[in-house]
């Protein structure tokens, strides 16, 4: 289960150009839902919408019964599902959780007729090149585009905050690298995921020699690339058996930041889609600040002594 998740996460992550946002289902769109089903795995944005979901596709990548853990508290009181990529799901499952709208990715269209007689029913068609960009069009979508735009402005402003910090405490600009590792084969995260986190949100610098046209989300890279690169730290994504294996390989020990011991190890869960939900991206950003000792809020002013 846990190898055919992966790869499906893997395979939306490598694509590289979708299509455009496509038209919407904005008509069928209750103006206040109250008890939302999502079924697009957004329920972390309908939750900064201030929606109430009931039923999510929000799972945890090795156990799709559970939500991830970051999402944890957000979404504490719903039922989870199935996950996102799904087609069928549990009708009556639903249909128990008396949702008043039901929103749908295309891959779920085989089933909208029957959803619609449970609740109106919606489909939801996104570019899925950013997140940020897909939270704006859901916002759009909601009539809720300002409550979205808030919590990004504050997003930006955290995470320029702590990428400021994180060089305050290195002494400068740090270059790092994030990889992701599965069946033997690496892949370096560029633009999106755990580079897009690095790179656009914390500004931290990319290694010497990584070339700007490496790729747009995600590209391939082998241990001749790898030992040409000059970083700092190197994050990596992968399972306790991939990464057990790594160490024991005599060209990832020649490395010099594995070397200097300035590799960061992630479970492929929760770390693999935590930086493409807002909510995980925001915890994200604790978690890379408390690697560096650096802080995630300005310390409070004290008056000054009488």
């Amino acid at each position: 289960m846990l190898k055919r998740l992966f790869a499906a996460l893997l395979a939306l992550c490598l694509a590289l150009a979708p299509a455009a946002m496509a038209e919407n289902d904005s008509a069928s769109i209750p103006s206040n839902p109250k008890r939302v089903v999502d079924l697009t795995g957004h329920s972390d944005v309908l939750c900064i919408m201030g929606l109430n979901v009931v039923g999510t596709a929000n799972a945890r990548s090795d156990n799709p019964a559970l939500l991830p853990s970051y999402l944890e508290s957000e979404l504490a009181n719903a039922k989870v599902l199935g996950v996102s990529n799904q087609v069928y799901f549990d009708l009556e499952a639903i249909r128990a959780l008396e949702p008043d709208f039901i929103l749908i990715a295309p891959q779920q269209e085989e089933i909208k007729e029957k959803l619609r007689e449970i609740a109106p029913t919606a489909t939801v068609k996104l570019a899925m090149r950013s997140w940020k960009a897909d939270m704006l069009s859901l916002g759009e979508l909601f009539g809720r585009r300002a409550a979205v735009a808030t919590w990004l402005d504050n997003y930006s402003a955290k995470s320029h905050y702590i990428g400021d910090n994180i060089k305050s405490v290195q002494g400068g600009t740090i270059r790092c690298l994030a990889l992701m590792i599965s069946g033997e084969q690496m892949y370096a995260f560029v633009d999106a995921g755990l580079g897009g986190i690095l790179y656009g949100d914390l500004g931290l610098g990319r290694p010497v020699g990584m070339s700007d046209r490496m790729g747009i989300n995600m590209t391939t890279i082998g241990f001749n690339q790898l030992s040409r690169l000059e970083m700092d730290y190197l994050f990596i994504i992968g399972t306790e058996a991939e990464l057990k294996e790594l160490r024991h390989k005599e060209e990832w020990m020649k490395l010099p930041v594995v070397q200097k011991n300035h590799v960061k190890e992630l479970p492929v869960e929760p770390y693999l889609g935590m930086s493409y939900s807002c909510l995980g991206a925001d915890m994200l950003l604790n978690e890379i600040a408390t690697m560096f000792h650096a802080r995630t809020t300005a310390p409070e002013a004290t008056n000054a002594p009488q």
